[in-house]
């Protein structure tokens, strides 16, 4: 009955025509061939050469951490290796592969966690190695690989590595070395964990309770078997968990589009609440297509995407609680950019909001606008009160949208509010009340990413050389907003050094950039500056296109002369 009802809202929800809504940006397609897992490069690994960590027990004020009241779902909590290992810290055994390469294994035990992500410090990773994660007893759900770029540039956000969630009480870290790559430079080991009470393949439940969402919430599937654009509204959201000084939070954010029907830059909205720091969206797993197997079937999800490349945070906002992040690694195949309205919600307005409640399967929630709650004199949020369903911890940052007859359009993320299953469906209870960031109030700051212009897929900054031609190189510096100041350092045509500048690059394509190089002169460094000695001249210019496996081909004419090389960017 309650899925009839849905469906009948929806259809009502349905009946504003196409050509009377205003300019929106629309959805489309996540484009690509989904990805395998790699499998673990030394699956023999001697279990004797396992440098592993046993913790102690968690005591019991650490596990009723969990029971703190969060708008994000609070569902791990930190564990100190050194502070809480039953016995001496093990240094990691390097073991010789077929063909130059070399492995190790680390492993930690937090007696009684549904699920695990552990904290590793990292030096001296080269180019080309692989990170993969792994729990002995799903030893078909390998997690990588991640590559020391990635973890490199985790780092950068936030002092240690946080590895992606794997399920049961122990995690195996599996170090791949490639060949000519000295193990005795790497210096690798962990530092802590996030011991997780739920389990994404039992529907993030547990048997304290955690992750069990409330009986008036509908699962997504019942639903969007019948409606083609929910269906494909559903797809563009994903469950997030990211972890905080050893603390793990759940909540739910949308993928959105950035009106280039030919881009594919991963950008997601959610709330500022749940992460509003590099540092804890370099932590980001992302939980895609985690719905139910079929309506009223077992509410664990049958199938799902995990990503664990973590986040870049490119706008936060705390008084609008609207963050938009942008995924280190492509969205899923398979996935939807939800499309978004900039205009403001009407009230009386029909709204349906897609997430994950206390982390569980993918459900939807039917509501209308009652009005806006003003903050300051620009400031406000949107009131929804549910018709059906409601909102729970974990729903946080989740989408709100409205239908226009066409496509599900997103206009804001939940914030929070008093909403429960006891007062949903009595629209004039003011206990039945949720509050949501508004896309409307956000488009100026959004529309310097989701703009029409083409945008990177990934932040390139660093410095980037070929390994074999040691001398000369390039280094890109790209900020949150996408501009690029890129410096080139070589050797003119009678071996002296040169460097030229490219301080206004266009992006070309979602993997390419280019711009015009020029040469600067001006006051020697041991003497007091001069302006009327600066000079720029032209000197030639430049295209750099990225490939997917983080090597790139750099393009440029100087004084005349062309030439291409292969570049990487250089680990540290």
């Amino acid at each position: 009955m309650r899925s009839l009802l849905l469906m009948m809202a929806l259809a009502l929800a349905a009946t504003p025509a196409w050509s009377q809504r205003p300019r929106v940006i629309p959805g489309k397609p996540v484009l690509g061939a989904a990805l395998a897992p790699g499998p673990l490069r030394a699956s023999a690994f001697p279990a004797s050469a396992i440098a592993a960590v046993r913790l102690v027990p968690p005591t019991t004020a650490q596990v009723k951490s969990l029971e703190r009241d969060d708008k994000r779902g609070r569902v791990g909590f930190a564990r100190d290796a050194a502070r809480e290992s039953d016995g001496a810290m093990p240094s990691p055994s390097w073991i010789a592969l077929p063909g130059g390469a070399h492995a190790t294994r680390l492993a930690l035990v937090s007696p009684g966690a549904a699920s695990l992500r552990l904290s590793l410090g990292a030096r001296g990773l080269p180019h080309g190695a692989e990170l993969r994660f792994v729990s002995p007893t799903r030893p078909e759900a390998v997690v990588g690989p991640v590559t020391a770029a990635e973890v490199e540039a985790s780092l950068l956000a936030t002092s240690a590595y946080w590895t992606p969630l794997t399920e049961g009480e122990e995690q195996q870290v599996e170090v791949w070395l490639p060949p000519g790559a000295d193990p005795s430079n790497v210096r690798i080991g962990i530092a802590g964990a996030s011991h997780i009470e739920v389990a994404p393949s039992h529907g993030m439940k547990s048997a304290t309770g955690l992750g069990a969402a409330q009986s008036c919430e509908e699962d997504v599937v019942c639903i969007a078997g019948s409606n083609p654009a929910l269906a494909r509204a559903s797809r563009s959201v994903a469950k997030l968990l990211y972890t905080e000084n050893g603390v793990s939070y759940l909540c739910t954010g949308t993928l959105v589009s950035d009106g280039s029907a030919a881009s594919q830059v991963p950008y997601l909205y959610t709330a500022a609440h749940c992460i509003s720091s590099e540092a804890a969206a370099a932590t980001l797993n992302t939980f895609w297509f985690f719905q139910a197997a079929s309506c009223g079937a077992n509410k664990a999800a049958s199938s799902y995407r995990q990503l664990a490349a973590g986040a870049t945070l490119v706008y936060a906002n705390a008084t609008t609680d609207a963050a938009l992040l942008r995924l280190d690694e492509p969205a899923p195949a398979g996935a939807w950019f939800s499309g978004w309205d900039p205009q403001p919600l009407d009230a009386g307005a029909a709204v349906a909001t897609l997430h994950h409640p206390v982390g569980d399967v993918e459900k939807i929630s039917l509501g209308q606008s009652v009005g806006t709650l003003p903050v300051t004199a620009d400031v406000g949020f949107d009131i929804v009160a549910w018709t059906t369903g409601t909102t729970e911890g974990g729903s946080s940052g989740s989408g709100l949208f409205t239908f226009d007859g066409h496509e599900y359009l997103l206009r804001g993320g939940l914030r929070g509010g008093s909403a429960s299953c006891t007062s949903s469906g009595r629209v004039d209870d003011p206990s039945n009340r949720d509050y949501y960031s508004r896309i409307a109030q956000e488009a100026p700051q959004l529309l310097k990413w989701l703009s029409a212009a083409p945008a990177p897929l990934a932040n390139y900054t660093g410095m980037w050389f070929d390994a074999d031609e040691p001398g000369w190189g390039l280094s890109i510096q790209q900020s949150a907003e996408n501009h690029v100041f890129a410096t080139w350092y070589g050797y003119d045509a009678s071996h002296r050094p040169l460097w030229l500048v490219m301080p206004q690059v266009a992006w070309t394509a979602a993997d390419a950039l280019e711009g015009a190089l020029y040469r600067a002169s001006g006051s020697a460094y041991s003497e007091a500056y001069d302006a009327s000695h600066f000079s720029v001249t032209p000197a030639g210019s430049m295209r750099v296109r990225f490939a997917a496996d983080g090597s790139a081909r750099l393009s440029a004419t100087i004084d005349g002369v062309s030439f291409e090389r292969p570049i990487a960017r250089q680990p540290f």
